[in-house]
């Protein structure tokens, strides 16, 4: 905005916003084009087209999403090598045109309802991977800065905190050991529009 300020949107409106430019992003990617989706197979060689350059805002924790939620919330940045731990482990898992290829891989899906998250939203989490640990790493892309919060406060905003990002996106249990963040990127989960699955090793 020429003045300066952030827009305020409600999480409603985020929601929609999201669902739309989602299903855009996925259809793209079944397509194979070249701008269709950041997140796919081959992490490690990904480069990014000059489209999604020029809109790096879309994958950093700067977008004013995120900013707004970190004003209030307790959290830390992780460097880029946090990101990349957990990227390089999803580049070895099945994949699809743009995410991944979920029938091949145990998991568990919990659906967003009608609008936010329904209250009870975080409980439905506490018999998952991510509820041992009590951290989460939100990752926008690899090698970027990726947000530490609490568990229950991540979860429970988890659509605003990738409201930028449309598409599948991937965040991970977090836990610190002699004052180390330790990304446990096993117990992961992918976001979507429609909710959120979560990965079950071992399963």
């Amino acid at each position: 905005m020429a003045d300066g300020k952030d827009l305020n949107f409600d999480k409603a409106a985020v929601a929609r916003f999201t669902k739309g430019v989602g299903a855009t992003i996925d259809g793209l990617g079944d397509l194979g084009g070249a701008t269709g989706s950041v997140m796919g197979k081959g992490f490690s060689e990904l480069s990014m087209t000059g489209m999604e350059a020029r809109h790096h805002g879309l994958l950093s924790i700067e977008h004013p999403f995120v900013r707004q939620w970190r004003a209030v919330h307790r959290h830390e940045l992780a460097g880029p090598d946090a990101a990349q731990e957990l990227f390089d482990y999803l580049d070895n898992l099945p994949w699809g045109a743009s995410r991944l290829s979920w029938s091949s891989i145990p998991n568990r899906f919990i659906p967003f309802g009608e609008g936010d998250p329904q209250p009870g939203w975080v409980e439905k989490f506490s018999s998952t991977p991510l509820k041992r640990h009590p951290l989460i790493m939100v990752a926008y892309a690899p090698g970027r800065e990726a947000l530490i919060g609490e568990s229950d406060e991540v979860l429970a905003d988890i659509d605003v905190l990738y409201a930028g990002s449309p598409g599948a996106r991937y965040f991970c249990g977090a836990d610190i050991s002699q004052g180390s963040l330790i990304p446990v990127v096993a117990d992961f989960g992918e976001f979507s529009d429609e909710g959120v699955r979560v990965h079950l090793p071992g399963g």
